[in-house]
């Protein structure tokens, strides 16, 4: 098993960038934290914000602390190997083509990849679903 993460880059200071990036990540080691030393494999669209029908995923492996400033959340824990994720990445850019930075973005791609390969859900995770849940129910009172 695997720990799945989200990170969230931060803008640099006079970034135009209205939003984070986000892409999904696997740590290398069985901990839901990542010191500086450990070494994590990025899935990430490529070519989201310049190609309107991007189809390529990318997957690297990097130190995380040689990743830009931003932050992580721990999503939980995954059997899949890399190579099923690429495929799945593949086939949810084939699904959703779009790129769209108020809907198909980054953040939402790396979200549904996470939904679809956890086998178990943080705590964290459990609580914000179920905020957003409680909060979407209101809405509807």
């Amino acid at each position: 098993m695997r720990p799945v993460f989200v990170y969230y880059e931060s803008p640099l200071p006079g970034d135009r960038r209205p939003f984070h990036h986000a892409y999904m990540m696997l740590g290398s080691e069985a901990s839901s934290e990542l010191t500086k030393s450990t070494h994590v494999t990025i899935f990430d669209r490529i070519g989201a914000k310049s190609e309107p029908n991007c189809e390529m995923v990318k997957q690297e492996t990097r130190e995380f602390r040689k990743l830009p400033h931003g932050t992580y959340t721990f999503e939980g824990w995954t059997n899949w190997t890399e190579s099923n994720i690429i495929d799945a990445g593949k086939q949810d850019v084939q699904q959703n083509p779009n790129y769209d930075i108020f809907g198909n973005n980054c953040e939402i791609f790396a979200e549904r990849l996470v939904r679809r390969i956890l086998v178990w859900e943080s705590y964290d995770r459990q609580s914000r679903r179920m905020v957003q849940q409680a909060t979407v129910g209101l809405m509807f009172m």
